[in-house]
């Protein structure tokens, strides 16, 4: 019994955990200050499209202002048309079957800011030409062979996709019936500096290229952390993966508690929780879930684990499924493409990244929104947080520290990382959680239901872990195969 709770109270404090992460933003109105200048600008000034129609993106810079897209122009269509910070708009036009180019203004305005324009040309339709016209503007891959990439391509004739780059091997495959059809694209791996191509698209009759694609293949990419790894387990008889939660207090200073009455009947030090945290972690979810993780020496990453089916309480703790799947699989690349999320290690760094324009497409697509800009302005609205996170031109990374022993690897957070987090993790669990929650604590013994004041009990664990202490550090330890 005596383990059975002590398991539990571990179970319930990485469910507030959870919970935190759950919590949506309260519409916290941090924006910037009245002084910071306001500036609004758009590129490219111009679009041209041709005849067949197609879809080009313009880059918005924003300071300060919220601005908007609009057209009357009823063959354009914009997408993510509206911003609080630097963004991009998708914008589609339809075919053109006329024998003079059209023209229209794409207008971007915002308050206190003079309003932009951008001119968008379409070609006339030309007698006897082809139609052809590509999903895709551009195309980017990693130094590696591992991940291809598929466009659709419209036409009303049979087409041919070309590259001259030996490097790139094209799969075209046409759609019964018609002349559409799909192009897969995959490249040899890059053992060099950066290179360049482009595929053409073109009448099967003509050798006039109707559709240029630039493909771009990043250089050769160096990591010391490259290689195959799994759970680190100390003890195989304890087959418990290493996940560690270490607080440090100032000597002579009280070690802060935890308010558990409600299960223990009383207190518990708050090291004694980190400790059953790292058990039911390591244990329950890190060895038993995670099959191995592989750092590929393209800067992307691969995934073998197994998925959680349920709870077993008095026994296991978790049931995980005897099948291993894999990521990046088919089905998930989908989702998101294995070259969406990659890693590069600088100083004592590893950074974890997530692509821009991957956010902003599956943002437009799903959501019809721009994740991209989203993360910008929350970036913006909370300085410390845009502190703590890179971001460039390609992507946002979130930065982790590790540590290389032989044939062991640790990656994790130390306490100033977690820092610029915590007043906004703070304020959202004052506004978001309930002040208790029910939990049973045996899904087969009603008897077993809990009251949980869970935001009093976050409220300790934030206030012990981090306001308290003089160090910190979590994360977990790899074991390189």
């Amino acid at each position: 019994m005596k383990r059975f709770v002590l398991e539990s109270t571990a179970w319930l404090l990485c469910l507030a955990a959870v919970s935190l992460a759950s919590c949506g933003d309260d519409g916290n109105d941090g924006g910037a200050a009245d002084s910071v200048p306001k500036e609004l600008s758009v590129a490219p000034a111009e679009l041209s499209f041709v005849a067949a129609g197609e879809t080009k993106t313009l880059a918005v810079k924003a300071r300060n202002v919220e601005w908007h897209a609009a057209t009357a122009a009823d063959w354009l269509t914009l997408v993510s048309d509206s911003g609080t910070a630097d963004g991009t708009v998708s914008v589609k036009a339809d075919p053109h079957t006329g024998d003079q180019a059209r023209e229209a203004t794409i207008a971007l305005s915002g308050e206190g800011v003079e309003t932009v324009s951008v001119r968008v040309i379409q070609a006339a339709e030309t007698a006897g030409e082809p139609r052809i016209s590509a999903n895709v503007e551009r195309l980017a891959f990693t130094s590696g062979d591992y991940h291809t990439k598929v466009f659709e391509v419209e036409s009303d004739t049979d087409w041919v996709a070309d590259s001259e780059a030996d490097w790139i091997t094209l799969d075209q495959r046409m759609e019964e019936g018609t002349c559409n059809g799909t192009v897969k694209v995959a490249v040899a791996k890059n053992t060099g500096a950066k290179r360049d191509a482009v595929i053409v698209l073109r009448g099967r009759s003509t050798q006039t290229p109707l559709v240029s694609i630039p493909v771009s293949q990043k250089e050769r990419f160096e990591s010391e952390l490259t290689g195959v790894y799994g759970p680190f387990v100390a003890d195989p008889a304890n087959p418990v993966g290493e996940f560690f939660i270490t607080p440090a207090y100032p000597d002579g200073a009280e070690i802060p508690t935890v308010d558990l009455s409600f299960i223990l009947g009383a207190p518990l030090p708050i090291d004694a929780v980190t400790d059953l945290a790292g058990q039911i972690i390591g244990g329950w979810f890190y060895a038993k879930g995670l099959d191995r993780f592989e750092f590929r020496d393209d800067g992307t990453m691969a995934v073998r684990y197994r998925k959680l089916e349920g709870f077993d309480l008095n026994g296991a703790g978790t049931i995980f499924s005897e099948e291993v799947f894999t990521y990046p699989d088919e089905e998930t690349s989908q989702l998101l493409p294995g070259d969406a999320i990659t890693y590069y290690t600088e100083n004592g760094k590893v950074c974890f990244c997530v692509d821009k324009a991957y956010l902003t497409a599956v943002g437009q697509s799903e959501l019809q929104t721009d994740l991209t800009a989203m993360i910008e302005a929350l970036l913006s609205q909370y300085p410390g947080i845009g502190g703590a996170v890179v971001s460039n031109e390609t992507i946002f990374g979130l930065p982790l520290n590790y540590r290389i022993d032989g044939g062991k690897v640790e990656l994790w957070v130390d306490r100033g990382m977690m820092m610029p987090f915590i007043p906004l993790i703070s304020e959202l669990a004052e506004t978001m959680l309930p002040e208790e929650i029910t939990v049973q604590m045996d899904p087969n013994d009603p008897q077993t239901a809990i009251a949980v004041p869970v935001k009093n009990l976050v409220r300790e664990l934030l206030e012990g872990l981090f306001t308290k202490s003089e160090t910190l550090e979590i994360g977990i330890s790899l074991a390189k195969q």
